[in-house]
């Protein structure tokens, strides 16, 4: 038995709780995470690749986050986005620090709130991805199918929630 949206409880059979359980049990790679961040915030949602003051003022920049580059760095401004999965995450919580930080570079920092459910779905969001892609096999029954399905489709829409936090 569990909750969903409040007052509706929804029963899961057996091998539904099973599944939750292993995906809730499968190991992910912190790279993987951070993978999964750099698509969501570079192809979802900064997908322009130059600021645009105008018609006539374009400036390309990098593109960094959490510390980590992403794609060539060959322009003078670079976007740093920091979330709460940057080992530097606490100290950039100062001004001084981020300061200190970006130093003489022209850096634009932004620091997103630290957001316990950006973390938790992440997470979720990944363990699931890579439950599915070991399970993903033919000689399942029609019942484990549906549930894998529906567990791709549940995968699906927490990827469209997740780039509403991030956004």
């Amino acid at each position: 038995l569990i909750q969903r949206n409040g007052d509706e409880y929804i029963f899961l059979t057996h091998e539904e709780q099973d599944i939750g359980r292993e995906i809730k049990n499968t190991q992910v790679d912190s790279i993987k995470v951070l993978k999964e961040l750099q698509q969501l915030v570079w192809d979802s949602i900064f997908t322009d690749k130059e600021l645009r003051y105008s018609q006539r003022h374009k400036y390309p920049f990098n593109r960094k986050l959490d510390e980590q580059t992403f794609g060539q760095q060959t322009n003078d401004l670079t976007l740093h986005i920091v979330t709460p999965y940057a080992e530097s995450y606490a100290a950039m919580q100062d001004d001084a620090f981020c300061i200190g930080t970006t130093g003489s570079r022209y850096e634009v920092l932004v620091r997103l709130p630290d957001n316990q459910r950006l973390l938790d779905d992440l997470n979720i969001l990944i363990k699931t991805d890579e439950y599915l892609r070991l399970k993903n096999s033919s000689n399942l029954s029609p019942s484990i199918q549906r549930i894998l399905i529906a567990r791709g489709d549940e995968n699906s829409k927490r990827r469209q929630e997740l780039k509403v936090i991030l956004e």
